[in-house]
């Protein structure tokens, strides 16, 4: 990278406020959606003293008893929101918008240091800031995982190429401090497993300078730096394993697959869980999911808090067939402009690697979501933003200005539509009925909100939504049996008679189904009058 004049200095400190600023209007927004579960609802994240034992090395041979254990940087990061800031929702939001605005600065660096123009670096530094697929990471803390991941990533990256350009000591303190942040960007999110793919794909892209080598020993050179890196996964993976994950009626995810015990109390199975069985249904339809995050990449509208993919089963799909044709041109593009547009062709080549942990390889219980084109993202921004970099230098005079001019457009049409995205934050009724009035077909945010409904004692509402859920999710326990108190505590006691039979032809030998079924009877028997207690 070239040498950090005062005018740059500004200019990255500029990017960082700018980003920061974006996401200023988020801070008096009280918690939603995952974070009442794993931030505010878990004590010991609301306990500065826990900050300690969460930092201490001997935390990482114990298992936390904590949600998100397995992701021991983002529980500090929250620690240490809760030591500044007492408990307060606007500290941990400033802290999810402080570290967005460090991964745009360090993606204007990378940029930078890799193809050493400045338009271009600060070009894809201020898409990926203004991004509107990225509101969703920032705006939910529990989510901010993916946000570490990134900018310990990068680090990592720009220390690596950095050390590169080095010789004895300086060199291999580079590369141990690459290493460190590796090790803090896996201990954030598993996504930085892909990181080995890149550092070498960066070598395939920009050749690391080193004078008087031959090629083979720069070929090697590059070949033992990822391994080593790829040496800590194997650890990363025996820290992984006995730590959180999922456990569902009939599947469960690959770590919790290598423990010797299991939850006691396991999740229902989702909608699409015969994507987990069919290997044929997985492939078509994690294809086709690959096509729609393409999409939002480069056409983010409209985006939706929860989706629920559709299983694909047909070969013949043209929602599929766009997808694969879409990414083999991206692929192709990437291969082609290896050598006439290297950032370009490096951003392409991240787009994807960065989302093969999502691919369906390791089974996950979410099949789409947009926090996870996160780390993807910065490859698609480093492209774009080298796209109109060399488009900007071979245009001259009023042609220039007017790129320019089409470069602020989007970034004033993107940093609005960030600006109202935010808006979808600021309650979880509005952050429900948002990602309802996108997509009606999500069992989960018409599940999310019944209870909502319920609670406010809208019991009208409350039934329609349980109903509007089971119809799309007909296995859906846990809406069966809150739809069959409802109807009891309203005095409909036949009616939710019927829902507690018809959950037990679902679900037989379930102990709760069969307690409250025969719980029920017995008050009919009696005669005496049904209370949602009872049930």
């Amino acid at each position: 990278m070239a040498r950090l004049e005062p005018k740059r200095v500004a200019l990255l400190l500029g990017l960082w406020a700018g980003a920061m600023l974006l996401y200023a209007g988020t801070l008096r927004h009280p918690p939603v959606w995952d974070d009442h579960e794993f931030v505010f609802g878990q004590d010991f994240l609301m306990d500065c003293r826990n900050l300690p034992r969460a930092l201490s090395p001997a935390s990482l041979l114990s298992v936390l008893p904590v949600r998100n254990c397995a992701r021991p940087v983002w529980l500090a990061s929250v620690l240490v929101d809760t030591c500044l800031g007492g408990g307060q929702v606007h500290a941990y939001r400033l802290g999810s918008s402080f570290w967005h605005a460090v991964g745009a600065v360090l993606v204007l660096a990378l940029g930078w240091g890799l193809s050493g123009g400045l338009a271009a670096a600060l070009a894809a530094g201020l898409l990926f800031a203004v991004h509107p697929v990225h509101a969703e990471a920032v705006n939910i803390i529990t989510f901010r995982s993916d946000l570490l991941c990134l900018a310990f990533m990068l680090g990592s990256l720009l220390l690596y190429r950095d050390a590169l350009r080095r010789a004895g000591w300086p060199r291999r303190a580079g590369q141990a401090g690459a290493l460190a942040a590796f090790v803090l960007a896996l201990l954030a999110k598993e996504m930085a497993v892909v990181l080995p793919l890149l550092l070498l794909l960066s070598h395939a892209y920009f050749p690391a300078p080193a004078p008087g080598r031959a090629r083979p020993v720069r070929r090697r050179a590059a070949l033992l730096a990822a391994a080593a890196f790829l040496a800590l996964v194997p650890l990363y993976l025996v820290f992984r394993s006995p730590r959180s994950g999922y456990v569902s009626m009939s599947h469960q995810d690959v770590f919790s697959s290598w423990r010797q015990s299991v939850p006691a109390q396991k999740l229902e199975d989702p909608p699409w869980s015969e994507v987990y069985d069919d290997p044929s249904a997985r492939f078509l339809t994690m294809s086709r999911v690959f096509g729609s995050y393409l999409r939002l990449l480069v056409w983010p509208w409209p985006l939706q808090g929860d989706y629920a993919p559709r299983v694909v089963r047909d070969w013949l799909d043209p929602g599929l067939l766009a997808s694969w044709g879409a990414w083999l041109g991206l692929l192709a593009a990437a291969w082609a402009l290896r050598r006439r547009l290297p950032l370009a062709g490096f951003g392409l080549a991240w787009t994807a690697v960065g989302l093969l942990p999502v691919s369906g390889l390791v089974l996950l219980r979410n099949l789409q979501a947009e926090r996870y084109l996160y780390v993807s993202s910065a490859g698609f921004c480093l492209a774009v933003g080298a796209f109109w970099g060399e488009l900007d230098r071979r245009l001259g005079g009023k042609r220039r200005w007017a790129g320019r001019a089409v470069l602020g457009l989007l970034l004033a049409v993107w940093a609005g539509r960030v600006w109202s995205r935010n808006s979808d934050f600021r309650s979880d009724q509005a952050f429900l009925e948002a990602a309802a009035a996108v997509d009606p077909g999500v069992p989960r945010v018409r599940l999310a909100l019944a209870r909502l409904h319920e609670g406010r004692g809208d019991w009208a509402a409350a039934e329609g939504e349980y109903r509007a859920c089971l119809g799309l999710w007909p296995r859906a326990r846990r809406a069966r049996l809150q739809l069959a108190d409802l109807l009891a505590g309203r005095g409909r006691r036949e009616e939710a008679l019927a829902q507690l039979r018809l959950a037990q032809e679902l679900f037989p030998g379930d102990p709760e189904v069969l307690e409250r079924l025969s719980r029920l009877v017995r008050r009919r028997a009696a005669g005496a009058p049904a209370k949602a207690k009872d049930v």
